[in-house]
């Protein structure tokens, strides 16, 4: 019966609120209807806001636009300004950010006319997030280039500080926490000079703690919450206290945890208290899931994980979703307290989500990169055809040569020898054909080749290019100062990744002579032996830690030679090495070099114990950039190009289907007894 009674008021209560809000939105438009100008504006942002509430998001929008028409009557700029910039504040609020993305470029446009460059920044700024929002991770970070450009022109510093905040959350997102902490240092400044009392140098310095949390540098976390509680007293004293109990909630959270991190139990307990108070005055579900996550890690810490326990469900339905955080600590107290059995699913639900979210994150830059090859595609395909158009008038022009000559040597005889030499022009003519249809041939090929080069191999390259690009930002800001050291590190790195990128390139080109079909001279005299150990050392198998390598050769190969190309044969079977020590996560690999007697053939085994071939691919995995399973890197060419050495040197590369520990790869070349 109680269970009913409580329906019953919650009912009556929701269609209360629904009654009040409808005689709210028909009391307000009676008035806009009737009222004098300043009452209707009024009214318009009572009623935009009142529709916001109730989650009318598009009533609220109509409402916005038909403000900016009235101020646009009015001729108030600063009071239209004010509209156009609540219309892009509601879209952000709402999520929706495909709107907000095209709506900033229109209000950009106006903003920029009446010259009111801080919101015409503020604008860029959310519509570079909008852009992140919508996983187009690249595009964002462009922008916000672009932005400081031009606020660098303009020597504006409200548009350098929206730059850096944007850079800095994408250099977040990418994980180079270096460059984040660097931007949002550089974003605090300027808006610091500019004296801005806004809320938005507190949001900085929440991103500014975040990210020393994550290098685990606790002592610049602590300190920095020293300058972002100086700055919260100061806008205390501006906009009044009650305006900046959450972010101090924050802020002593952010303290509490970096207390956490540095082992001061008793600071942690202190800056934990204070946090409680400020939450008591300002309630967020937020503030107390940060709350009860340090109360969580404190107990753990103190050596209660039953008290941990409590608190983790307690976290239950605060935030949407089972967050990382609290199946972490829920996992460690479980296990702290032998309950195995329960422990393992939260453990393999924490795996799962990284998982989904890295294969989500991943999908969604290549989709971004292939947007940004696609002008690139565009241009190619708009050469092929005016290739083939050419092709096709020297055709045209071909035949009609020879129907001219046909004709001309039946009329008269007597010009045989002019006619000989035309006959020579259009084999000149023949020739140029061919050659032009091989060349549109082969940029058919380069096309596809590209075409699965982007495909294939955008996430081998991102990693170097982010790097490339973050230390060229660092390296080319203007005025800054880096140490001997720090430019040691940063020149390896720059080199290694170029290096990187390089390795690319080279494989690529070992492709396009792969897909030539060149007979490989065989010219060198050289034993099986000497081929082994040069692969082995030229894929540096052996000091691979994570697996055993073993290599076995039939004693009656030791002082065998024979006529082959070492440097190709040793690259093919360096290759092979290559693939199985990046499939076999632990185990081992053997190499086996021995002869096959009756067809005077050596052959060099590769088999390890990594995951392994279905026998249904025994062909397809020597097709270019097949991988079989996703989360291994690599350009999936490296099996390719090994079996086109070895088949135009006359030999040949297989996979032993038999073979079911792993996978075994059996190379096989032609000997000729010297």
């Amino acid at each position: 019966m109680k269970k009913y009674r409580f329906l019953i008021t919650l009912l009556l209560s929701i269609t209360t609120q629904a009654s009040l809000c409808n005689h709210t939105t028909d009391s307000l438009k009676n008035i806009i209807s009737n009222a004098s100008d300043e009452q209707k504006g009024k009214a318009m942002v009572e009623l935009y806001l009142t529709y916001y509430k109730i989650n009318e998001i598009d009533s609220s929008l109509a409402v916005i636009d038909d403000l900016i028409e009235f101020r646009q009557q009015q001729d108030s700029t600063l009071l239209e300004a004010n509209a156009r910039w609540s219309r892009i504040a509601l879209l952000n609020n709402s999520a929706r950010f495909i709107e907000l993305a095209e709506d900033a470029e229109k209000q950009m446009i106006w903003f920029k006319e009446h010259k009111l460059w801080d919101r015409y920044y503020q604008i860029w700024q959310r519509k570079c997030s909008a852009l992140h929002d919508q996983g187009k991770v690249q595009t964002s970070l462009r922008e916000a280039k672009i932005m400081k450009e031009d606020a660098e022109q303009r020597d504006d510093d409200i548009g350098r500080a929206m730059a850096y905040k944007q850079m800095g959350v994408v250099y977040f997102d990418l994980h180079q926490f270096d460059q984040a902490g660097d931007a949002f240092k550089r974003s605090i400044h300027y808006l610091l000079k500019e004296g801005n009392t806004t809320g938005m140098i507190s949001g900085l310095y929440d991103f500014q703690c975040k990210v020393f949390d994550r290098q685990q540098k606790y002592q610049e976390e602590k300190d920095s919450t020293d300058k972002w509680l100086k700055h919260l007293d100061l806008l205390s004293k501006i906009n009044g206290a009650n305006l900046v109990n959450g972010p101090y909630c924050s802020a002593w959270v952010t303290r509490a945890t970096a207390f956490m991190g540095m082992g001061q139990i008793d600071s942690m307990i202190y800056s934990l208290n204070k946090a409680e108070e400020y939450y008591n005055s300002y309630p967020t579900s937020l503030c107390k899931y940060y709350l009860y996550i340090l109360h969580a890690r404190l107990s753990m810490e103190q050596g209660d994980p039953q008290k941990t326990l409590a608190y983790t469900d307690s976290l239950e339905g605060i935030m949407e979703g089972p967050t990382d955080a609290r199946l972490v600590l829920r996992a460690k107290a479980l296990m702290a307290l032998g309950r195995f059995e329960e422990a393992v699913p939260l453990y393999q639900q924490l795996y799962e989500r990284k998982d989904s979210i890295y294969s989500k994150d991943m999908r969604m830059q290549l989709d971004e990169l292939n947007t940004l090859f696609r002008v690139d595609e565009l241009k190619m395909q708009n050469e092929l055809d005016h290739q083939r158009s050419i092709i096709g008038a020297i055709a045209l022009a071909l035949f009609a040569i020879i129907w001219i000559v046909f004709n001309h040597h039946r009329a008269n005889k007597k010009l045989r020898r002019e006619h000989s030499l035309l006959i020579d022009s259009n084999n000149k003519l023949e020739q140029s054909y061919k050659e032009l249809t091989e060349a549109n041939a082969r940029a058919e090929e380069s096309s596809r080749m590209k075409t699965n080069f982007i495909h294939q191999i955008s996430h081998e390259i991102r990693t170097p290019l982010n790097v490339l690009s973050g230390f060229t930002q660092i390296i080319t800001t203007p005025g800054i100062q880096l140490d001997d050291s720090t430019k040691s590190d940063i020149s390896k790195r720059i080199t290694e990744n170029t290096e990187r990128i390089t390795g690319l390139v080279k494989k690529m080109l070992e492709l396009s002579e792969a897909n030539s079909q060149a007979i490989i001279a065989c010219e060198d005299n050289v034993t099986a032996v000497q081929i082994a150990i040069q692969a082995t050392q030229e894929s540096g198998i052996e000091m691979a830690g994570h697996l055993n390598f073993n290599l076995q050769i039939d004693p009656e190969l030791e002082n065998f030679s024979f006529r082959t190309n070492v440097k190709q044969a040793t690259r093919a079977l360096s290759l092979l090495l290559d693939n199985a020590q990046k499939f076999t996560k632990e185990g081992s690999v053997r190499l086996v070099v021995s002869r096959i007697q009756d067809k005077a053939t050596i052959q060099f085994s590769v088999e390890d114990t990594g995951i392994g071939i279905p026998e249904n691919e025994a062909e397809h995995i020597f097709d270019e950039f097949v991988q079989l399973d996703d989360y291994y890197v690599g350009t999936g060419i490296g099996l390719t190009i090994a079996r086109s050495i070895v088949r135009r040197m006359g030999g040949d590369i297989k996979l032993d289907t038999d073979y079911k520990e792993g996978a075994r790869f059996l190379m096989t070349i032609p000997t000729t007894k010297q």
